[in-house]
Parts: C-alpha cells; sequence; structure tokens
C-alpha cells in the first residue's frame, strides 16, 4: 500500500515517461535491454467470463486511499479482452463493442447510470509498452469521444477516450489497479503494482498467482497464508531444533558427555523445569506450602524465629500427661 502511495505522488514524472518511443505488442512484449532480451505477457490477469459487476476488475481510488474527497464514478477494467458478462448486463445496448475500461456513475437510479456510462478505450486498440525493465504500461484507445464534442455534430473529428495503465512489477499477487487521475476529461491513468508485471524468468512472474509468494527461505513452505503469529512460531521450533541438534552433537562428540548431560545448558534447563514444578504445585495447592513454617516467640529480648517444630511437639506432650 505504501509503495502504492509513492508511485502515485510520483505520476506526474511518470506521465512525462510514457510519451517516449518504446517497443509494443497487444498483451506479450519483448524488449532489448541492458542485460539481453526481456520477454513480457500480461495475459494472465486478462478475465474471459463472469458476471459484469463481480468478474471484471474494479479499481480502487486514489482518493478513498487517502481519506479525501473521492469521485463518484466505479471504473471496470479488463485487459487483453473485451469486459465479461457487459452483454449479458443491463448496460448490453449502451456499451461499446469490445470496451476493456467502463466508467459508471455510483447511483441508485438506473437511468443515471446508462447515460453516465463512458468507455474509456477497447483492447483491440490497446497496446502493452515499455517504460523500462520490469515497469509497463498499458495503452487502451478508441473509447467514447467527449460528450461535447459529439453534441456539437462534429463527431467525426471527436477523438476517443484513452486509459493509460502504468503497471510495475512487485510480489503481491495478481494485485489491482488504482485509479490515479483523469487528465483533461479524456485520458485515464490507473497504477497497477502486479506479479504480472515482472519479466518471464523472474521467480515472481513464474510464480505469479492471486496472492503474494512471501516464500521462506530457511524450511522452503509457503507462507503466504499464514498469520504472523504462525510464521514467527514455525520460525521459533525451527531454530529451536537447530540449537538442540548442533548443542547434543557437541556434547556427546567433543566433549564426550552421555545420557541427560548430553543436552545443551543441561544445568539451566534443569533448573527451569525444576522452578515450574515448584510453581505447579504451588498453583494445585491452593498457595498452601507443604513445608514447615517457622515458629515466632516474642519475647523481652526481641523476636526469637525457631523453625524447629520439636518445641510444639514437647508442649502437646506436657499437656496430655498433666
Amino acid at each position: 500500500m505504501a509503495c502504492s502511495k509513492v508511485c502515485l505522488t510520483l505520476l506526474p514524472a511518470l506521465l512525462v515517461m510514457v510519451l517516449a518511443d518504446d517497443q509494443t505488442g497487444k498483451c506479450t512484449l519483448t524488449v532489448q535491454g541492458s542485460d539481453g532480451q526481456e520477454n513480457y505477457d500480461i495475459s494472465i490477469l486478462s478475465k474471459t467470463s463472469g458476471d459484469f459487476f463481480t468478474d471484471n476488475w474494479v479499481a480502487e481510488e486514489n482518493a478513498r486511499l487517502e481519506g479525501q474527497f473521492r469521485s463518484n464514478y466505479d471504473y471496470y477494467i479488463n485487459v487483453c479482452n473485451d469486459l465479461v458478462g457487459v452483454r449479458d448486463s443491463v448496460f448490453k445496448n449502451k456499451v461499446k463493442a469490445g470496451s476493456s475500461m467502463l466508467q459508471v456513475e455510483q447511483t441508485d437510479d438506473p437511468k443515471a447510470r446508462e447515460d453516465s456510462l463512458k468507455s474509456g478505450g477497447t483492447y483491440v486498440k490497446a497496446e502493452l509498452r515499455s517504460i523500462h525493465k520490469a515497469d509497463l504500461r498499458y495503452v487502451m484507445e478508441d473509447g467514447d469521444p467527449s460528450t461535447t464534442c459529439n453534441n456539437s455534430g462534429s463527431s467525426e473529428n471527436c477523438p476517443g477516450r484513452t486509459t493509460t495503465i502504468l503497471m510495475f512489477c512487485a510480489d503481491v499477487g495478481y494485485g489491482a489497479p488504482i485509479f490515479a487521475e483523469e487528465v483533461s476529461h479524456l485520458n485515464y491513468f490507473f497504477v497497477w503494482h502486479t506479479c504480472a508485471a515482472c519479466e518471464l524468468s523472474d521467480p515472481i512472474r513464474q510464480q505469479c498467482g492471486p496472492k503474494p509468494i512471501d516464500s521462506c527461505g530457511l524450511i522452503n513452505i509457503d507462507t503466504g497464508g499464514l498469520s504472523t503469529g504462525a510464521v514467527l512460531s514455525i520460525t521459533f521450533f525451527v531454530l529451536f531444533g537447530f540449537y538442540l541438534v548442533v548443542g547434543v552433537l557437541y556434547n556427546r562428540y567433543v566433549v564426550g558427555k552421555t545420557g541427560w548431560e548430553q543436552m545443551p545448558n543441561f544445568e539451566f534447563w534443569s533448573s527451569c523445569f525444576g522452578y515450574a514444578g515448584s510453581g505447579c504445585k504451588y498453583v494445585f495447592s491452593g498457595g498452601r506450602s507443604s513445608g514447615t513454617m517457622p515458629v515466632y516467640h516474642i519475647q523481652a529480648g526481641g523476636l526469637e524465629i525457631d523453625d524447629d517444630d520439636s518445641d510444639l511437639d514437647e508442649d502437646a506432650e506436657d499437656q496430655l500427661y498433666t
């Protein structure tokens, strides 16, 4: 999330960069980098079927993340294909064929929603371009023209809307597009951190999926779905087991110890277990001591402590035979 905010902050500089010439492709891209040939393929993000409202990508908003005023639009996106389910939705007769980005007003009025529909570009007129290594831009052109231009009667000369998605390689899983800015009422800019933007030979791209890789290299297991507490617990037991094995081997073959004394720091651990046992006995006894308590006698010369209960036994015998 922090990285998203940084990239959005740098958006003006990125908008300048997209003007540079580079090699293009529909959903795949091959460029000659400083380290050799680089290959990219973002088709893994493409949706092929499903419901329009739930199965297309829905962009988050920069303003929503910053806690500032947010727009009243939702942005539905697909890459390398047209929006799924659109022909089965209530918008089937209102959306331009091949649209892969659609702006929809957030309102409960069905008529107002239909009137607000704006295609931001089509996948037929889309290109994947390279900014520099592991940073791509996916540009969709030929969207709906400006309403004002259309109403002026010169629709033939009206430019269509354009959507530009700045994609950055990151171990965040598929990620999701974030709406950044609308420029001149015709150009939409989004930022998308995703594993799909990584070069094909990158391990992140090779294991690209809905969730981050987040693998634990020490024990070579996938910890992406585990909580922080579970990861810490696994790490603790692995390190503790390593400590025991190495300690036992050292004490056995180097020092020459046998039996329980082979355990590393045997005196420390035996005292710990002794203290734990004493604590358990105290708790289960209800706080009563099982030992002999000292006897206190107050005399003229001061306080005398007698920790031997033999005097109590002698007093009891005297009273019995008197």
